[in-house]
Parts: C-alpha cells; structure tokens; sequence
C-alpha cells in the first residue's frame, strides 16, 4: 500500500519520521511603482488614486481629489492598474 502527498511530503516523513519541511514565505514582488496611477479597491468601488510609498508588501496610496486624511497603507489585492477605460 502506498501512500502519496503533495511533492511526496507524506511519503518523506513516513519514511524517516520527519515532519515535511514548511512552506517557504516569499516577500511579494513589488507590482506597482512609486508615482504609478492605480485603482483602489474601497468600499464597493474601485476609486482613482496613486502610489505614494512600498513597505513590507503593503501600498501608501492617496486617492486623487482627496485630502491626505484619507490617504492609507493597502494590500496589493485591493489595487489594480488604472482603467484607461472610464
């Protein structure tokens, strides 16, 4: 009887009794840049808005015609590149 694991992780530990290895965290690649007009998700609307700093994976956005109030650090899954088509 043969037992089968993702990239053989179940097999490798039954065989020398070592739990299989962690997954490895990777740091996101920066996808927008400093200056870059992007779309922000907020709310239930995408809203037009720019890229102001990078740190640790998350986005200093502001949004245009908003004051810096509202200017706020986001994940990359709430920005997209700018529409052109609006």
């Amino acid at each position: 009887m043969a037992l089968l694991g993702v990239g053989g992780a179940s097999v490798a530990f039954l065989r020398t009794g070592a739990p299989p290895p962690a997954p490895q965290t990777v740091e996101p690649q920066a996808t927008y840049g400093v200056g870059q007009a992007v779309d922000i998700y907020w709310g239930s609307k995408w809203w037009p808005g720019r890229v102001l700093k990078l740190e640790g994976g998350h986005y200093r956005i502001t949004y245009d015609g908003w004051s810096e109030s509202w200017d706020e650090w986001v994940e990359p899954e709430r920005l997209r590149p700018r529409s052109e088509t609006k």
